[in-house]
């Protein structure tokens, strides 16, 4: 009986050491966590201004896209009344000659 008595309590013994095991593992992964949640709690506000000027960058450059669009178009235009102004005055002159 002794014997059966202490087999149980060995194993007790032994499965509350892997228990304490697991937990301590837990435990370290747990902090091993927190420290990366940490960590990006930190460098989240940078992130956040990066992303920002990204976006401004982005922006900058299509309204510079735009106001070359625009100014493209205003040539198009000028060259064109022009183009269209020569061909009047060449059909002009052309039928008196």
């Amino acid at each position: 009986m002794f014997i059966f008595v202490l087999t149980c309590n060995s194993l007790i013994v032994i499965f509350n050491c892997y228990l304490l095991w697991q937990i301590l593992t837990i435990k370290k992964n747990l902090n091993q966590l927190a420290n990366t949640l940490e960590n990006l709690e930190k460098s989240l506000p940078l992130t956040l201004q990066l992303m920002e000027l990204n976006a401004r960058r982005s922006e900058y450059q299509s309204l510079t896209l735009r106001k070359k669009y625009e100014v493209l178009q205003q040539k198009w235009e000028t060259l064109f009344m022009l183009v269209q102004f020569l061909k009047w005055l060449y059909r002009k002159y052309h039928s008196w000659g």
